[in-house]
C-alpha cells in the first residue's frame, strides 16, 4: 500500500522591481502616484501598454513595484512617473530636453545634444546589456552642479540629492551626466 501525500508547494518569490525588460520584449515601469499614495506597472512595447499591479514571470517568481510607503519613493529620493504620456515626435522630444538644458545650463551644443540624447537613453536602459556611467566634473564655480541637477531632472527615475549634499562628493557619485559645464559669465 502506498500513502498520498500532497505535492509540495513551490513559494512564489516576489521580486521588487523599478523597471524591466521582460522576456517577449514588452518594457517594465514602476509607476507612482502620490495623490492616491499607490505604485503599479506599466507594461508595454511601444504601441500599446497596461497598468498591472504585479506581473508573474514563472510560477515561483513575481514581479511587484516598491512600496509607496518606501522611504525613497514616500519622500521623493528616487521620482518616478505617475503615467505615461504622448510627446509627439521624437525630434519635438530632443527640442523640448534641449531647451530645458539650456534654460539651466550654459554648455556647448555638441554637449547639450549628448545630454539631450542620454536623458532619452536612461528611459529605456533596461533594453541594453551595458550601459554607460557619465558624470559631470568641474572646479568651484564653473556650473557642474547646475549642470547635473538640470539634466537629472530629465533621467527616468532621477534621484532627489539634498541641497546640503549636493556640494559634497555624493553628488558625484549620486548625479551623472555626459556633459563639459562652463562658466557662464
Amino acid at each position: 500500500m502506498t500513502s498520498s501525500q500532497p505535492p509540495e508547494e513551490k513559494k512564489v518569490q516576489t521580486i521588487p522591481t523599478a523597471s524591466a525588460r521582460l522576456p517577449q520584449g514588452d518594457l517594465l515601469e514602476m509607476v507612482y502616484d502620490p495623490d492616491e499614495g499607490t505604485t503599479r506597472f506599466i507594461v508595454g512595447n511601444g504601441e500599446a501598454w497596461t497598468y498591472e499591479t504585479s506581473l508573474s514571470l514563472s510560477p515561483t517568481e513575481r514581479l511587484v513595484p516598491y512600496s509607496p510607503s518606501n522611504n525613497l519613493v514616500k519622500h521623493g529620493v528616487v521620482l518616478f512617473p505617475s503615467e505615461p504620456e504622448e510627446y509627439g515626435t521624437e525630434a519635438d522630444l530632443l527640442s523640448r530636453i534641449r531647451a530645458f538644458l539650456h534654460r539651466y545650463v550654459d554648455m556647448e551644443e555638441d554637449f547639450e545634444e549628448i545630454a539631450a540624447y542620454y536623458a532619452l537613453f536612461t528611459w529605456i536602459y533596461d533594453a541594453f546589456h551595458e550601459v554607460p556611467y557619465v558624470r559631470v566634473r568641474g572646479g568651484y564655480g564653473t556650473g557642474n552642479r547646475a549642470c547635473a541637477i538640470s539634466a537629472q531632472a530629465l533621467r527616468m527615475t532621477p534621484v532627489g540629492v539634498p541641497p546640503a549634499a549636493r556640494r559634497t562628493t555624493t553628488a558625484d557619485r549620486v548625479l551623472p551626466i555626459l556633459a563639459r559645464c562652463r562658466r557662464s559669465s
